[in-house]
């Protein structure tokens, strides 16, 4: 299944109105921006809305485009601001038009269940003046992942060593590792994961 905030963006995109984190690798700010920057906000409210939702949503969008006989980017303005308003009642937003603007937004997989509120979201979210994260999850299933695991092999010898006047001496045994990386495959859990980041206009 394709990430639903990509269809997001493709809205934006026409003209609507340590190790970094995943939210932070995978972020993708709204190219309407032309990479304008913004003084870091003090707080940020994280929301979830239901992953379903943004199913209905992006299915919709999907067929109004389709259906659609002008190009995204010559829909007159009216049409560019309703777009903009489905975007945010899909994300659940009481803030309308230009009351509100799409910094970008994530989407990723992973292997772990992460949560809304985990800090590094909210410190990334800060960090590029969001006031509002949309967050939605679902779990994808299971997925087969080819991951190296380290294998250690361990061998002895044994040595006699000569004593004194040519004499046989002690036997002294003498141990060697060597580790090898062995591809294995593993079955693992995947989450799929969105984040729209969102800014107040000022």
């Amino acid at each position: 299944m394709k990430y639903l905030l990509g269809i997001v963006g493709l809205l934006i995109l026409s003209g609507a109105v340590g190790c970094a984190s995943p939210w932070q690798s995978s972020f993708q700010p709204n190219p309407v921006l032309r990479g304008q920057k913004f003084s870091p906000s003090e707080s940020v409210q994280v929301h979830s809305v239901e992953f379903e939702r943004l199913q209905r949503y992006a299915a919709a969008e999907h067929k109004l485009r389709v259906e659609s006989t002008t190009a995204p980017e010559d829909l007159p303005a009216s049409e560019k601001s309703a777009a903009k308003d489905r975007l945010l009642e899909a994300l659940q937003l009481k803030e309308r038009g230009d009351q509100i603007e799409v910094l970008g937004w994530s989407e990723f997989s992973d292997d772990e269940r992460l949560s809304p509120n985990d800090p590094k979201l909210e410190q990334f979210a800060k960090s590029i003046g969001a006031d509002y994260v949309v967050v939605s999850s679902e779990y994808a299933g299971k997925a087969a992942r080819t991951v190296e695991r380290p294998m250690t092999t361990y061998s002895n010898s044994y040595v006699t060593v000569a004593g004194p006047r040519g004499r046989r001496g002690a036997v002294v045994s003498q141990s060697d590792t060597s580790t090898t990386w062995v591809p294995m495959n593993v079955i693992e859990d995947r989450f799929l994961y969105s984040a729209a980041f969102l800014r107040k206009s000022r």
